[in-house]
């Protein structure tokens, strides 16, 4: 028995039934090496080998496998044959390559001797008439979701790269229904021809980082290698992957030569032959590594020296994941100690703040580019929920240029959430310049839309006078009364030293009015500066006695500092990352007690109405 209760026949039985695939590419060095590097985004997978009899028919299986079918994707399949087979990743001798039934039989044979060979698979694509290696598959996925339908079916083929001819009619019925799936599936994605610009998704990403003509670098340690041919979008992305190359090697590099469509690099150290350059591609700003040196010879000096490569922009390529996909990301003061863990070197809290910022703005947008885009963005939100409310409110400056003021959004769920649950529950949010009777009275009016004013309505809030105005002008009806907990903050901050904070308290608590006027006593016989504060505040908003509402139990804002907490790291994020930070949280939320509701038995009760 091997650990674990595996028994190694079993195993066997697993290599006999799967062929194992793993997706990549073959790269060549100068020494005329080869390795098979990993593709991080899309790993590993194992297709049933019993199923499979030609080569078509693997190539099908790793198609599904991966999630491929009805995409434009060459396919192109080896194996390694050596003294340890090809189960690991490493340098060795040409890869054998499967293209058609005879390599796919001699591929089989040797499967028959050595059960453990697996399947090395490089995916390609057609861009503008060139073919490239297939882009990651959160690209794909958005690329697909903005596909126009008059320049090109999501799910058709336009060259048919991994099927044959003699297949054709069989090839023609898959990607009708291909297309036809994918066609349903649109109906319910945004697309360019729905709303005329791209899905929101893409917006948060700098266009400009983000080319996908070529292979996008993925900036981590470990991927930061370099190799003769290996092509960069950009000039910049190649100086950036050169940079991140020498922190991972530990060793210092200075750029000797500069032109207009080549740039080259070769260590500080004289002795030292490391030396790399790349030159740009015809017209286009595709850079491809045409030399590479690799090897050092250098001092330990020399070496010493490879935290200079530590720029913020280096720091920021490095760390732009933790800020994607509207994630909050790190603050500048916790990347230092990331930096020492997770790579090794660390840097000074004004580089990493500045590689933060860097590292928000790439993955993100700017700041002035999500203003811009925030009607767009509630046009899709609106379009992809109908019945929720969004409103922006602008206002023209000095120089008669129109400038954003504030901005509302109410979600159906939550709309609908209010209606059914009449409690506690996170109905609106809102961006505003201040809090000012302005901005409290432009969003309680935008509240009336969704919560109407009456007797039975509580409002717990702080003790903003802001509040108190707007809350009178637009529900004159309702009842408000200040949260306990700030309150008690205030006095402690006040008043020390003679647990004034616990008597009012239990002040404010009390049921009856007769035990609030004996523990109200204590609190003047224990501290008169402490009564003469309360004294200035109307009992009926801080008092459970003399509240002349329903305050449903609930004598304090906690639950909605509680939400702000859960919101305090987006609020450095662009507004329209803010607002789609809120909308896939409340969303995660709802989907998360959705799934605990559906697992509860016997009758949920209907809501009653008097």
């Amino acid at each position: 028995m091997a650990d674990g209760g595996c028994s190694v026949s079993s195993i066997e039985g697993v290599h006999d039934s799967y062929i194992v695939v793993i997706s990549g590419r073959c790269i060549m060095y100068d020494t005329g090496d080869r390795d098979f590097k990993l593709d991080s985004d899309r790993m590993g997978r194992a297709v049933y080998a019993k199923l499979i009899t030609f080569v078509e028919d693997l190539k099908r299986a790793i198609i599904e496998s991966y999630g491929l079918v009805g995409m434009s994707v060459a396919v192109e399949m080896s194996y390694w044959l050596g003294e340890h087979g090809s189960g690991t990743v490493g340098e060795r001798e040409a890869p054998v390559q499967i293209s058609n039934d005879k390599d796919f039989d001699l591929f089989t044979s040797a499967r028959k001797v050595d059960k453990y060979i697996n399947v090395f698979v490089t995916f390609k694509e057609e861009i503008d008439g060139k073919i490239h290696f297939l882009r990651p598959m959160g690209n794909l996925l958005k690329s697909k979701e903005v596909a126009s339908s008059s320049e090109m079916q999501v799910g058709s083929t336009s060259a048919d790269l991994f099927i044959p001819r003699s297949r054709e009619e069989d090839a023609r019925r898959r990607r009708e229904k291909d297309k036809a799936d994918d066609e349903s599936l649109m109906k319910s994605v945004r697309a360019v021809e729905l709303y005329g610009f791209e899905d929101v998704e893409a917006s948060f990403y700098n266009e400009a980082v983000n080319d996908y003509t070529v292979d996008d670098i993925d900036f981590t340690l470990a991927d930061a290698d370099m190799y003769t041919g290996k092509l960069f979008s950009s000039k910049q992305k190649f100086k950036i992957s050169l940079h991140i190359y020498a922190l991972k090697q530990v060793f210092r590099f200075k750029f000797h030569k500069h032109a207009f469509n080549y740039v080259a690099a070769k260590c500080i150290d004289k002795n030292c032959k490391f030396y790399v350059m790349a030159k740009q591609l015809g017209e286009s700003s595709t850079y491809q590594v045409r030399k590479a040196q690799l090897k050092h010879v250098c001092t330990s000096d020399a070496k010493a020296q490879y935290k200079k490569h530590a720029t913020s922009k280096v720091i920021a390529a490095l760390m732009r994941s933790k800020y994607e996909r509207l994630q909050a990301g790190p603050r500048a003061s916790e990347l230092p100690e990331m930096l020492r863990t997770e790579f090794l070197f660390t840097a000074t809290y004004w580089k990493c703040w500045k590689a933060k910022e860097l590292a928000t703005v790439a993955a993100q947008g700017t700041e002035e580019s999500s203003y811009k885009l925030m009607p767009k963005y509630f046009y899709v939100v609106k379009y992809a929920n109908p019945g929720s409310i969004t409103d922006i409110k602008t206002e023209k400056d000095d120089k008669g240029q129109t400038r954003f003021k504030y901005a509302f959004m109410a979600l159906k769920a939550c709309i609908d959430g209010w209606k059914h649950l009449r409690k506690v529950f996170p109905i609106a949010f809102a961006v505003v310049d201040n809090e000012t009777n302005e901005s409290w009275s432009w969003f309680f009016e935008k509240l009336t839309e969704i919560v109407e004013d009456g007797s039975d309505l509580s409002i717990v809030s702080d003790r903003a006078n802001q509040i108190c105005v707007a809350k009178d002008q637009w529900y004159p009806l309702s009842h408000h009364g200040c949260c306990l907990v700030h309150l008690q903050r205030n006095v402690d901050a006040k008043f020390k030293k003679r647990n004034q904070k616990q008597m009012v308290g239990r002040a404010a608590e009390v049921f009856k009015v007769s035990h609030f006027k004996r523990l109200y006593a204590e609190i003047k016989l224990t501290d008169k500066s402490c009564w003469d504060y309360l004294e200035k505040i109307d009992p009926r908003h801080w008092t459970r006695s003399h509240f002349e509402g329903e305050r449903y139990n609930l004598m304090s804002s906690n639950i909605a500092e509680s939400l702000n907490k859960a919101l305090v790291h987006a609020r450095d994020s662009p507004i329209m990352a803010l607002f789609e930070f809120i909308r896939r949280m409340i969303s995660r939320w709802f989907v998360s007690r959705q799934r605990n509701i559906s697992k509860m038995s016997g009758e949920i009760p209907r809501l009653l109405t008097s």
